[in-house]
């Protein structure tokens, strides 16, 4: 941040202008984070005007806006008041009241879509669920549509049973 403040007394940390990536362990995907000020108490981050994407260029084509948001490192983030923004369009595309991305083990994962065009599919969105069943065994649900192709529905499943690892994946259009 550009300005921090550090009560010792409540031992609690604030900064201003915060930036930051956040690692999702699991699905190593970089998690982008900006607010005009955070603070830090508990080791719980609290924060305001955040905007949050996993596009890594200066100006993302795309990004979540939240007036609110709670950080539990290793678990959680938690936003209220959420708006999904797309660069090329004037208007929020989506309203959340509350939104709640699992960091932790053995959860689900919404992934934000990915949003684009090309001569093969046109205009398309593609969405990808990521899902935990346990240490061994994890997978994605995939459901796209595209201007040109259509629906693609499709699945992807990882096991390891008894040290014998496998890979099951199913797509159509």
């Amino acid at each position: 941040g550009s300005q921090f403040q550090f009560d010792i007394h409540n031992q609690n940390l604030r900064m201003s202008a915060f930036h930051t990536q956040m690692l999702d362990g699991k699905t190593q995907q970089s998690i982008y984070l900006t607010s005009d000020q955070v603070s830090v108490t508990d080791n719980v981050y609290q924060g305001g005007a955040a905007i949050f994407t996993t596009c890594d260029f200066d100006n993302p084509h795309w990004f979540v806006s939240a007036k609110e948001f709670y950080y539990y490192p290793e678990d959680r983030v938690e936003a209220f008041h959420v708006f999904m923004h797309l660069v090329f369009l004037p208007v929020p595309v989506m309203y959340f009241p509350y939104y709640q991305f699992q960091l932790g083990p053995k959860r689900v994962v919404l992934k934000m879509p990915l949003i684009g065009a090309n001569p093969v599919e046109g205009s398309f969105v593609k969405t990808e669920t990521v899902y935990f069943v346990d240490e061994n065994s994890q997978g994605s649900v995939y459901v796209d549509r595209s201007e040109i192709k259509g629906w693609g529905l499709g699945v992807r499943h990882q096991y390891d049973f008894w040290n014998e690892p496998g890979e099951f994946y199913v797509y159509g259009i």
